[in-house]
C-alpha cells in the first residue's frame, strides 16, 4: 500500500510503498499516512492531500508571432538565410511555418533552424 510521509509543517516529503501489515518509522518530526494520490512536494491539511502547485497546472509554453520572428531576423540580417533554410527544409516543417500564425518559443525545430543560420534564439524568439 501507498503512504504519504509528511513533515510537521503538512508537507509530503516522501512516498513510500509498504506490503499491508508491514512496520515502518518514518523519520524524526515526520508522520506516515496511507494515501494513492500524494505527491511529493505536496500538502496534507489532515484530511486531504493536494499536489504541489507546479503539479496542479502545467507550465505554460510561450508563443512567439511569426511576424515578430520575421522582423527580428530581418534585422538581424537573417531573413535570407532563413528563408534558404526553411525551403530546403522537409515538407513538415515548411507547412508548419507556413499555416500557423505563431511558433512556440521552445519548438526544436524553430530552434534547430535558427542555430543552423547563426542566429541567436534567445533574441529571435525573446517576449514580445
Amino acid at each position: 500500500m501507498r503512504h504519504a510521509v509528511v513533515d510537521a509543517n503538512c508537507n509530503v516529503v516522501n512516498v513510500v510503498e509498504l506490503a499491508n501489515g508491514a512496520e515502518w518509522t518514518p523519520p524524526a518530526g515526520c508522520m506516515i499516512r496511507a494515501s494513492e494520490s500524494a505527491i511529493i512536494g505536496g500538502r496534507f491539511d489532515g484530511v486531504a492531500f493536494f499536489p504541489p502547485p507546479e503539479a496542479a497546472q502545467p507550465p505554460r509554453r510561450r508563443l512567439v508571432p511569426r511576424s515578430l520572428i520575421i522582423d527580428r531576423l530581418a534585422e538581424a540580417g537573417k531573413l535570407a538565410m532563413a528563408r534558404a533554410a526553411l525551403d530546403a527544409a522537409d515538407l513538415h516543417t515548411r507547412e508548419r511555418w507556413n499555416t500557423r500564425s505563431a511558433i512556440f518559443a521552445d519548438d526544436a525545430a524553430a530552434l534547430a533552424l535558427l542555430q543552423a543560420i547563426g542566429a541567436d534564439p534567445d533574441m529571435i524568439l525573446a517576449p514580445g
